[in-house]
């Protein structure tokens, strides 16, 4: 049995549900007082089958996926150890009966499977998730979209069960990256790795958290790792390529940020920091590319407009650099590189006058306190 959430809807909307959505409404529970709530679910219980499972060991560890069937009085996990509980004389389920109930294991086991067979979705393109969402999944444990599927067999993968402490130990290193306490992360992580050597999330906060403490060489051979084990992590590709940048390896770089480009083609962020790398390795062409890329994506990139301003005016065309540095002044309005950038423009157009306002406001600003690059707008006070 399913509960689902589409269902309630439906019948709070007075809507018809589909005949081909799966679950149980579980807008009963809102309506109806303890009483009736547990005798429905005595009831439903009595007559449905309920499925469950957990893959976070899986997709987290490599450890087996964990699944349980409840039929009738049974409850059967699935799981390398194997589990069976009658919970009318065992509720709490502490004897387990799978080696004397082989029989109920098997039939259960079939149930489970056909269930499976009969629920389980066409396999569809993979979606494609933002830099936001897959930091989100990273701070919740999970590696993301790109990791490998859960396998139906649990043939292959450690019991989950009998790795409580690790998954703990790997909770505390998430909970101190999370504070920020990065140096009391990194011996909790290299523990987990002693232990479980295979664990992608712990070589990617390894990294993450070496970067943090400005140790960038030690935090190359963990996101090596990371970005070659599963090459589609578009962010274990980016954070790789800024630790070869401070190491001063930019060449080296160039691949990994390409590769996060490849995989968050929508992404300004990913496409200006390539486009840094390509202008840092002489790759002039191309960075105007990737710079006019961030920008298509995200028009209001300060740091995009204002180098790419720059670009223009290496270049003599201080005509396409002019929309694009009086954007970036507009932007933050305490920066002094835009309005010194300006001047030069105006001074490659032969606008003597204009240049002469640009240098300036340049100055005026910089008495005031601004700085050369200014405040970022999130950062800005806001008017009163």
């Amino acid at each position: 049995m399913l509960l689902t959430k589409s269902c309630p809807g439906l019948r709070a909307a007075h809507l018809p549900v589909p005949d081909a959505m799966q679950g149980q409404s579980l807008l009963r529970f809102a309506t109806s007082d303890k009483t009736e709530i547990s005798a429905q679910q005595s009831d439903s219980g009595s007559q449905h089958p309920i499925y469950s499972e957990s893959g976070y060991g899986h997709l987290s560890f490599g450890w087996s996926v964990l699944k349980a069937w409840r039929a009738g009085n049974y409850l059967y996990v699935d799981a390398p150890e194997r589990e069976l509980y009658d919970q009318s004389a065992d509720p709490l389920a502490t004897h387990n009966l799978a080696l004397e109930g082989k029989a109920v294991v098997e039939t259960a086991a079939a149930q489970m499977a056909e269930f499976r067979r009969k629920t389980a979705a066409e396999s569809t393109e993979k979606t494609r998730l933002s830099a936001e969402q897959t930091e989100s999944l990273h701070a919740l444990g999970y590696m993301g979209s790109d990791s490998a599927p859960a396998n139906d067999s649990n043939a292959d993968g450690a019991d989950p069960k009998q790795k409580i402490a690790i998954a703990n130990l790997l909770y505390d290193a998430m909970v101190y990256t999370e504070n920020e306490r990065f140096q009391e992360a990194v011996p909790v992580l290299e523990e987990v790795l002693k232990q479980e050597p295979h664990t992608l999330m712990a070589y990617l906060l390894l990294g993450r958290a070496y970067v943090s403490l400005k140790e960038y060489q030690n935090a190359i051979a963990p996101l090596q790792h990371v970005v070659e084990t599963t090459p589609d992590n578009a962010l274990a590709h980016y954070e790789l390529g800024c630790a070869l940048v401070k190491t001063g390896r930019w060449n080296e770089a160039a691949p990994q940020f390409e590769a996060a480009v490849s995989e968050m083609n929508s992404s300004a962020m990913m496409h200006f920091y390539l486009a840094l790398v390509y202008q840092q390795t002489s790759r002039n062409d191309e960075a105007l590319v990737e710079f006019k890329d961030a920008l298509h994506w995200d028009p209001k990139n300060f740091p995009a407009n204002l180098l790419l301003g720059r670009m223009y005016i290496k270049q003599q065309k201080a005509a396409d650099a002019l929309p694009l540095l009086q954007k970036a002044a507009t932007l933050r309005p305490d920066a002094i590189d835009p309005h010194r950038l300006l001047a030069d423009a105006y001074t490659q157009l032969g606008r003597e006058e204009d240049a002469s306002r640009e240098r300036s406001e340049a100055e005026r600003i910089q008495t005031n306190g601004g700085s050369r690059l200014g405040t970022p707008a999130e950062d800005q006070p806001e008017d009163k």
